[in-house]
């Protein structure tokens, strides 16, 4: 991933009179003649999230420079030869609280400032803050937990600090360069409490040099003796919730626009994440500002592209302790002037409900539910909006199938409506082109094609796929699979294949960057899932004209007509997903459906295409969408305002809820952040190398077998043997032991 925080090229600053009182202020160390460079640190600094700052730069400012800085009110040039912070001390605003240094051709993510404020005034015991960084050849700067110690990466680009006024008197003496020293920054960091913030927030082109053992030793020390918030982190302890707001600066934006609040919980590669860009994406941005929050510690490998889109990114996990996390939805609410909340696949957000309504009454709340999934809690998601449907305006579906069972299990009524994901029918459209060109590259020249693109874990039920693979191609030699995507289960499946002796027929690609090249050399897909909601890969699928043979789940049958693929009845149960045992009357169906397409393979692929054009659209899906947040927002729900203005007379029972729904969630989250340093960050320090090396390669292993899930069955499986097996063997020992006595 390439790390790139701003990709306007024009440069263009929008002109801004701002008559607010500085809490913080930025300086800029004009280090370079690049015009270029310049820019791209102004404007990375000018359009913060926090409008409230002033921009100091200092050094010689070339006069294209000065004419582009015009426009905004806020930024002032400082000509002195002192590059010293103690000669810029009385140009500094008095009302700044919060100060940071950076050169130029150094970018600030927009938010930085934001998330760094609020993470000191919610710990007023810490004077500096500081994210991740990243370099322009894609080295990262981070710190690791092992054994209670924070471990660095010296041979990377220092960190940017965020201090508040204390710090700057004590460093008001040093050069600029001097301060951004890993020396100086560990001697900081050990004097005054630290917080690191666990998101690439600061961007750099510079190198730091190598430095020798003694001085890696030296700054160990040094950061080990600190103390650091190391975030994320969980130090949940039973208390009563309440608003810290009192304790936040809230700048409250000019309203233009309709403003949504979405809360989500990552921002990573999946269906129903790719529908959460596509809304951000599409949505009417003249219209619509949106801002989002998420609640899982991941590292988000598309949060660029959602902050393309919107007005702000939080990662909540990443700057702040989880019982500031309704402080700080209340902030963006009130500092957003939001319209509407609008919850997708978060049960963080489901649990908040509440809380918001008790807060905000006439705040409308909108969810979207891509399945109703009976082995996972007795019905995933859709069980959490039931659970708050007195206080929610309306659940939208991404299949008629999702909208028809809520209501069967739930007995729901409500407000519902099925609003389809939709393609971008553009993008995925067939090319010959292409299609010649991934065929030459893959050597599948005289072979028919079959993909299977997913993550490869239970519910998509890859180990069938075997079984339909080795009797396909027993029938048809001049089949080949081809398999795209990584999981838990891709090395069982590989296992398989090679048990079965078809490596020969299999071609596994991993994970997949360019999904328009998958689906053109593909001349079939497969979908054997015990469970989908309505899969996004059965709608590229078949925008790129290549026809699925789809298990019979979910809203599948309203996408895939007898014309254009074939659907296979379902036989094994939901509840029953961790039977590898496939009959026959499972796996011939498939076999089936692809040889049937094959011998009509043309007709197929015309009707799939035209099917997607005509009725499943991405411009249909956020019209749909825009005309039911338009719905909601102007037509409130008496009844349901009456509910929320009821949870007054209970605001004890309200706290309680949420604070028992963190510490009931402690372990999984806990268990969320543990597989974020062990999957995410690579460990490159001297210390004792062979216990990180054991340590990692433990966690490695534990995130192979898919920690959440299976380490669950692991433990349960030991637990058993312990009792079935281990007991009844202690009992017949004890027995002995007195018969002999």
């Amino acid at each position: 991933m390439i790390y790139n925080f701003n990709k306007n090229n024009s440069f263009d600053l929008e002109k801004k009179n701002s008559s607010l009182t500085p809490i913080a202020t930025v300086i800029i160390n004009c280090a370079t003649k690049d015009i270029n460079k310049i820019k791209q640190t102004v404007l990375s600094v000018a359009n913060q999230t926090r409008e409230d700052i002033e921009i100091i730069i200092i050094g010689d400012v070339p006069k294209e420079i000065k004419k582009y800085i015009e426009l905004d009110s806020r930024i002032k040039i400082v000509k002195t030869n002192k590059r010293i912070l103690s000669s810029l001390i009385t140009k500094i605003s008095k009302s700044s609280e919060y100060f940071t240094i950076i050169d130029s051709g150094e970018e600030l993510d927009k938010t930085y400032l934001e998330t760094s404020i609020v993470s000191l005034q919610l710990k007023p015991n810490y004077f500096i803050t500081y994210t991740d960084t990243a370099n322009y050849n894609n080295q990262r700067v981070y710190n690791y937990l092992y054994e209670n110690k924070v471990l660095y990466d010296y041979s990377l680009p220092v960190p940017n600090l965020v201090f508040n006024r204390e710090v700057l008197k004590e460093i008001a003496n040093f050069s600029f360069r001097k301060v951004r020293t890993w020396k100086i920054i560990a001697i900081l960091i050990n004097k005054y409490n630290a917080i690191h913030q666990s998101y690439y927030g600061f961007i750099t082109y510079k190198q730091s040099s190598d430095l020798n053992d003694e001085n890696k030793e030296y700054l160990d020390r040094l950061f080990h003796q600190a103390d650091i918030i190391n975030y994320p982190e969980e130090k949940y302890y039973h208390e009563m919730i309440k608003s810290n707001l009192n304790k936040l600066t809230v700048e409250k934006k000019k309203k233009e626009k309709t403003n949504i609040l979405m809360i989500i919980p990552w921002m990573i590669i999946g269906g129903a994440d790719k529908f959460n860009l596509d809304f951000v994406r599409l949505i009417n941005h003249d219209q619509y500002e949106v801002t989002i929050l998420t609640d899982h510690p991941k590292e988000y490998i598309w949060r660029q592209e959602f902050e393309k889109y919107t007005e702000a990114v939080f990662e909540m996990p990443s700057f702040i302790d989880r019982s500031n996390w309704p402080t700080f939805m209340e902030y963006i609410i009130k500092s957003r002037n939001i319209d509407m909340v609008l919850i997708s696949n978060s049960i963080t957000g489901y649990n908040f409900v509440p809380y918001l309504k008790l807060l905000y009454p006439k705040l409308p709340i909108i969810d979207y539910i891509h399945s109703v999934e009976l082995y996972n809690r007795n019905g995933g998601y859709g069980r959490d909006s039931y659970m708050m449907s007195s206080l929610i305006n309306k659940t939208l579906f991404c299949s008629k199938d999702a909208e028809n069972m809520f209501k069967r299990i739930f007995k729901e009524k409500r407000n519902t409506k099925t609003i389809y994901i939709g393609v971008d029918s553009l993008k995925f459209s067939p090319s010959e082109e292409i299609r010649q060109e991934a065929i030459k590259k893959y050597k599948l020249e005289d072979t028919i094609n079959i993909g299977y693109i997913c993550r490869i874990d239970y519910p998509k039920r890859p180990l069938l796929l075997a079984e339909i693979i080795r009797e396909t191609v027993s029938k048809n030699s001049n089949i080949k699979f081809i398999v795209g995507g990584e999981g838990p289960l891709l090395n069982g499946l590989k296992d398989k294949i090679k048990k079965y002796n078809l490596e020969d027929k299999v071609l596994f690609l991993g994970n997949i960057d360019d999904p328009v090249e998958f689906y053109s050399v593909c001349d079939i897909t497969v979908n054997c899932s015990i469970k989908e909601g309505l899969a996004l890969t059965a709608y590229e699928s078949m925008s790129m004209g290549v026809p699925i043979v789809s298990a019979d789940v979910g809203g599948h049958r309203e996408l895939i007509t007898k014309d254009c693929g074939i659907l296979v009845p379902l036989v094994q149960r939901e509840d029953d997903i961790l039977n590898f045992e496939y009959s026959e009357e499972e796996i011939i169906p498939y076999v089936k459906g692809i040889n049937k397409i094959i011998n009509n393979l043309e007709y197929y692929k015309k009707n799939c295409r035209k099917r997607i054009t005509k009725n499943f659209s991405l411009s249909n899906m956020i019209s749909s969408m825009q005309s039911e947040i338009d719905d909601v927002i102007n037509n409130p729900n008496e009844e349901i305002i009456n509910n929320a203005k009821m949870l007054k007379n209970n605001k004890n029972i309200i706290y309680e809820y949420l604070n028992n729904y963190l510490m009931g969630s402690q372990y999984e989250y806990q268990t969320l952040i543990n597989r974020y340093y062990n999957s995410f960050r690579e460990i490159s320090v001297e210390g004792d190398k062979n216990n990180l090396s054991i340590r990692d390669s433990i966690n490695r292993f534990f995130v192979k077998i898919h920690l959440i899930n299976e380490y669950n069955l692991v433990k349960d499986f030991i637990k058993s043997v312990v009792k079935n097996v281990l007991f009844p063997i202690r009992l017949i020992l004890i027995e002995i032991k007195r018969i002999i006595k």
